[in-house]
Order: C-alpha cells, then structure tokens, then sequence
C-alpha cells in the first residue's frame, strides 16, 4: 500500500514538473502571461469523471450559449435527431451535451421541460462554464470533451449534423493517434467533425495555449508565429498546397487552436483527405493509407466517409449530412427537400412532431 502511494506521488510531481516546464516555454514575454483565473473557471477545470452507466465511446455536440433570451432553443432538436438516427442505426454509443454558459451567467439553465427531452431520449449532458480566456468562442466549448476521461474515445459532431449511418466503426480505427480529423478548404481543418481520445492533461495543456498564445486583439495576432510555431505550407482538402502562414480562415479560433496543438505541440495529428490517410509530426508527414488499398483503415474510412470534401469520381458514401449555411430544416418547414425530409423523420423517431417547431 505504501508503495502504491510513494509510486502515485512520484509520477503525480513528474506530471506536475513536465507541465510546469509546458507552461514555462510558452510564456516568453510578460504579455504571454494570462490574466488570474477565475473560481468558476478553477472549479471547471479539475476532470471529473462521470462514468456511472456510461458507454465505451461517445458522441458529442455543444449546444448554447444557454441564455434567459433562449435563442438556443431550437437546437435541441437537432440534438434529439442526431441521437434517434444513430440509435436506429445500431449505435451502442453514448450521446452527450455540453451545454455553453456565459460568461457572468454561470447559474443560467435550461427550461426543465427542455432538460427533460434530453433525458427522455437518453442524451447525457452537462453545463459548462466559458473560461475568462483570450480569444475564446463557441468553437472552443469543445474543448470540454477532452475531460470525459469515462469514454474511450469521442467524435465530436456540429449539432447541425443528421448521421446517416452507425458511425460507431470510426471509434475504432487501427490507427493510435490522440486527434483525427479533415481538413478544411480555406482552413487547416473543418471542425464539423472529429475524433479524440479523452484526457485530462491534454485538455490543461490545450487550455494553456490558449490562455498563454491566444489572441487579446485582432491586431496583436502574429500571422508569422501564430500559436507560437511558424506555419509551414499546408494542403487542403482540395490538394491545394497553401502558404498562407497564420491567415487563414479561424487561424485564431479553435481550428486553428486544435491544428496548432496536435501538429506542433503534441506533435500527432492525423487527416482524412479525399484518396489518403495522411499522419503530421512537427516536420513529417506520412501517407498511411489510401482509398482502396484493401486495408481495415481504408475500408473503415471509406465506408462511410466522415469528411466534407470527396472525390468527384466515385465518390464515397458520406457519413452524414451537414445543414451549414443559415437554411437548416428546425428553420424553415420544407418537406419538399429530400434531405430536410430525413432529418423530419428522424425527429419523429425521437418522438416529436416537426410540427411543433413551427407552430405560432
């Protein structure tokens, strides 16, 4: 027993000291230093782990800012469909809510009757507070997913996304890697979609950069440094080499947060592009499947293709749709629409007639 605890305290000051020196290599000037946190914030970032009655996996989708104004209040919906179409699919996964507070308004929640749909569908949720950082947006809510260290692995989903498959095969690819995602066309990376493994320390070490290199103002972003790392050439979804150093579109939000910290920092970044699996270090990339080349990754990849931007010829089947764009089927009734007819059943599967939506 005592060996268990003298071993628990070593690796715990061996944690402590690697990420005091973390933090230490990102404060290189007295403007890198963040502003004192707050006790609602301290409070939010210790992990805790909820793992009574939960799944291996998860899904996960940030809905809010959960406000008295309630603008958030149709897309609790699109929560609702996402869960019936994947539990009609065979998904064996959770699904979880990380409701969006504001700042200053911490205490705010949601009507019960809205806490009750979520409950009633068996949606997981939890309210999560908006740090006093720099630079922070609704992207950056995603960050929390990181803390649910009770799920194996977690897809992080928009909640403007309708499954059209089981999607659980993409919990299992055969290849380890703590971030795997797509790239964007105008970006690094297209955040509709992605895979992570959940962890405590990497959620601190996410956190730190952007506390310590997140953006104060427009004007003091350097698009040279960026995150604290020069950006090299990068390809987009489309193949297109880009030099576009730090400028791009959300180099300062959390696409380019995330791309930041997993290519740079932790230096394992994986991609799906059109026709290969494409694995980042800090100065490598490696090439480590193709569409067709008969592997499990290949074959799990391509099934059911997670990614917006396909190839033109043959194109994959798609995993989901994506409602982007200010048009979505919770907005305007049109059953006309082969694909708003489909995110309409599914919301009957969850038990709720469209119809109440546009009701006077």
């Amino acid at each position: 027993m005592l060996r268990c605890t003298v071993l628990a305290a070593v690796v715990a000051t061996a944690t402590a000291g690697a990420r005091d020196a973390w933090q230490a290599s990102l404060q290189s000037s007295k403007r890198d230093r963040p502003p004192p946190r707050s006790p609602i914030w301290d409070k939010s970032f210790r992990c805790v782990i909820n793992g009574k009655n939960a799944s291996t996996n998860a899904y996960a989708v940030v809905l809010g800012p959960i406000s008295e104004e309630r603008k958030y209040s149709k897309w609790v919906y699109p929560i609702l469909a996402l869960k019936a179409a994947l539990h009609k699919r065979g998904s064996r996964a959770d699904v979880l809510a990380l409701l969006a507070l504001e700042e200053d308004k911490e205490h705010h929640r949601m009507l019960p009757g809205e806490e009750a749909m979520l409950r009633k569908a068996g949606v997981r949720y939890r309210y999560v507070p908006k740090p006093r950082i720099r630079g922070f947006h609704m992207g950056h809510y995603k960050l929390w997913a990181w803390q649910h260290t009770e799920y194996r692995r977690i897809q992080v989903l928009d909640a403007d996304v309708l499954p059209l498959v089981n999607m659980d095969a993409l919990f299992d690819l055969p290849i380890a890697s703590p971030f795997v995602g797509c790239p964007g066309k105008d970006s690094v990376l297209n955040a509709g979609w992605f895979s992570l493994t959940p962890d405590c320390e990497t959620f601190k070490r996410m956190t730190d950069l952007l506390w310590y290199r997140g953006m104060r103002r427009p004007r003091q972003w350097d698009i040279s440094k960026g995150w604290g790392v020069p950006m090299p050439a990068w390809t987009n979804a489309l193949g297109r080499e880009m030099n576009t150093g730090w400028d791009f579109f959300d180099a300062r939000g959390n696409q380019g947060h995330m791309y930041a910290y997993f290519r740079f920092f932790a230096r394992d970044l994986v991609l799906f592009y059109p026709s290969q699996v494409v694995r980042y270090s800090l100065s490598r990339e490696v090439v480590v499947s193709t569409m067709g080349d008969g592997s499990d990754l290949s074959q799990k990849v391509w099934a059911a293709f997670p990614c917006p931007f396909v190839r033109k010829e043959a194109p994959p089947p798609l995993a989901y749709y994506h409602f982007t764009g200010n048009k979505k089927p919770w907005s305007k009734y049109d059953p006309s629409n082969s694909k708003f007819a489909e995110w309409y059943a599914a919301l009957g599967e969850a038990g709720v007639d469209p119809s109440v939506l546009f009701a006077e």
